[in-house]
């Protein structure tokens, strides 16, 4: 009976008073707490810190995305864009070939010389140049030079023009020269295609004019996929009234393969005359 009586009177505190009965309560256990040995205190308790260094680190598991399937074919640019540069390419060899095709370069009003005549003196023909051009290549493998009609036979076919040149890329690669023997109304004019110029060598400017020559390296540039500033290099002149363009020509296409001739400067107005009459011969 003592033992109820004291039951209840501990559950008539708790109800009338919790918190005092709540202090006591944890008392007690500090007491419990603080009468244990100090190596056995804190046994079984982590901090926040060590709590979290015991949690093994995982890497992030990236979202599942579809892998691209490796290809045979990368096209540089989307199917719809590179068709039309396809189309705009096309579009624009057409319209620089019949702009070439437009050029007066060869009529009966100015003729090809009918013959080979070998001498300085007189008009050199396609078959003197080639003749001479053709034994050079012969013995230097790295110079490439285009045959004496090339431009007039361009006019007619320029998708086979087109193909000579593509092929002349191929043969002496991007650093190479391209060597151009022009025909321009009964005159002949030498044309270096290297990197990104034209190098035009003219013994006697003037005959050929500023828009054959942007013409000729529009249809070059339009065949290899390139853009062709013109360039006038430093030559002399032919004496006047003499007929030794051809040989000029021949003259300046060689200085220009050995990277003997420099862009004439702005200003220069007085050029040297020289007279290459004995080439026929050397040549």
């Amino acid at each position: 009976n003592n033992n109820n009586n004291n039951n209840n009177n501990r559950s008539i505190e708790q109800r009338l008073n919790p918190e005092q009965h709540n202090n006591a309560h944890n008392a007690t256990r500090l007491n419990q707490v603080n009468s244990q040995p100090l190596t056995t205190r804190g046994a079984g308790i982590q901090t926040r810190t060590t709590h979290r260094a015991t949690i093994p680190t995982q890497e992030p598991i990236p979202p599942s995305r579809p892998q691209p399937q490796p290809s045979n074919q990368v096209a540089p640019f989307p199917v719809d864009i590179q068709e039309r540069l396809e189309e705009n390419e096309a579009l624009d060899f057409w319209c620089h070939s019949t702009n070439l095709s437009n050029l007066t370069l060869h009529t009966d009003e100015y003729p090809l010389p009918s013959s080979p005549s070998w001498k300085a003196s007189g008009e050199w023909s396609n078959w003197d140049i080639d003749a001479i051009t053709n034994q050079w290549q012969t013995t230097d493998p790295t110079m490439y030079v285009l045959h004496a009609t090339f431009l007039l036979d361009a006019q007619k076919q320029p998708i086979k023009a087109r193909e000579q040149l593509q092929l002349a890329t191929t043969t002496i690669g991007p650093e190479g020269k391209i060597h151009m023997i022009c025909w321009i109304r009964h005159h002949w004019v030498a044309a270096t295609f290297h990197h990104d110029r034209m190098e035009l060598a003219d013994s006697a400017p003037g005959i050929a004019t500023g828009k054959d020559i942007r013409t000729i390296a529009d249809f070059v540039g339009a065949s290899l996929g390139r853009s062709y500033t013109v360039v006038e290099m430093r030559t002399p002149r032919q004496p006047k009234n003499s007929a030794e363009c051809g040989s000029h020509c021949v003259a300046n296409l060689f200085l220009n393969n050995q990277g003997w001739l420099l862009p004439r400067e702005q200003g220069d107005k007085n050029p040297t005359v020289l007279t290459y009459a004995s080439l026929g011969e050397l040549f």
